[in-house]
């Protein structure tokens, strides 16, 4: 507290005073029921008078997909100040610089409003956004579209709707309530039909999409590295001449491009084609020669086979074989 006018008895008294931000206004009387003021006076009071609380006024729950605009109410009254705004989940919903919300997405979203003259005084309120009990749970999506994965892909299935179960099928069926629940990421092994469906207890279920992946690597083919010769190219080095390969095929290939690819610590080092290549049923001896890659001796390589014909594009087979010289 601090002394900004003392009255002489004989003047009058303080009868009047009001405070306007950082000024305070008094009136100096005679009597209560005096016309005319002895003295009327403005004094600076503060230089900046800073929030001490914020309260955020919005609704405790909305529904998805709308606005909202946020307001707020500081103490003391007479402050002053911005407002910044944040979201703590930009999933669900975001807020504008002026505090205009929008939903978009089931959840929990936490708003703050922090004060910008310094104080770093926050407020947060927590909104509960939900959906219409009449409208249908969201469609489950997949993080891989329809088409072309690799084999032991791990595919995710995800619905914007809280509190949803996921059913799935792998056989072409339609999924219900009584199929598989989705608890985790699927391993697809070969081309499958991938149809899921979201329920929830009190909306009706989403619809039935489907995803329909085709897997790179034919489970018909393997391959194992058969044998392999070198060139005696000097003291410390040799020639990579030949490497031969047994393919095991079920289905015959026409007009395939078998592609040898030669590695050292996961680099490529050399590649080598063969064009209209025929792969029958059964086993298969593929051998490559005239390769003329020079080997340093002591090191370990790894090669892999490509394989590109009309039925699939081109796609390694199997493991990497290793072998040292």
């Amino acid at each position: 507290m601090r002394e900004e006018y003392m009255p002489v008895l004989c003047e009058g008294s303080i009868y009047g005073h009001f405070i306007n931000g950082t000024q305070l206004t008094y009136v100096v009387l005679s009597s209560p029921n005096d016309n005319q003021y002895i003295d009327k006076e403005t004094i600076k009071i503060a230089d900046k008078i800073q929030v001490r609380s914020i309260q955020i006024e919005a609704d405790n729950d909305i529904k998805i997909n709308t606005k909202q605009q946020l307001t707020i109410s500081v103490k003391p009254k007479m402050a002053e100040t911005d407002i910044t705004w944040a979201v703590d989940n930009e999933k669900i919903g975001s807020v504008t610089e002026d505090g205009i919300l929008t939903v978009y997405r089931e959840g929990i979203i936490n708003v703050t409003a922090t004060a910008s003259d310094g104080s770093n005084i926050t407020a947060t309120k927590e909104i509960t956004v939900t959906a219409d009990p009449q409208v249908p749970v969201s469609d489950v999506v997949s993080d891989y579209n329809s088409g072309l994965i690799s084999k032991n892909t791990y595919v995710s299935l995800s619905t914007d709707t809280v509190n949803a179960d996921i059913h799935y099928t792998l056989d072409g069926s339609n999924p219900t309530e009584e199929s598989a629940i989705y608890t985790e990421p699927i391993c697809i092994t070969q081309s499958t039909v991938l149809k899921a469906r979201a329920f929830h207890r009190l909306r009706p279920s989403s619809k039935t999409v489907e995803f329909n992946y085709s897997v790179l690597v034919p489970n018909s083919i393997t391959y194992t590295l058969n044998d392999y010769s070198y060139i005696l190219w000097n003291s410390g080095k040799k020639m990579l001449n030949t490497l031969e390969f047994d393919i095991n095929n079920v289905e015959a290939r026409q007009n395939t491009v078998i592609i040898l690819a030669v590695y050292k610590n996961n680099e490529l080092i050399t590649t080598c084609m063969m064009n209209n290549v025929i792969i029958e049923d059964g086993n298969n001896n593929i051998g490559f020669s005239n390769i003329n890659t020079e080997l340093n001796s002591s090191n370990t390589y790894s090669v892999r086979l490509f394989i590109w014909s009309a039925d699939y594009d081109m796609y390694p087979l199997g493991k990497i074989n290793k072998f040292s010289i």
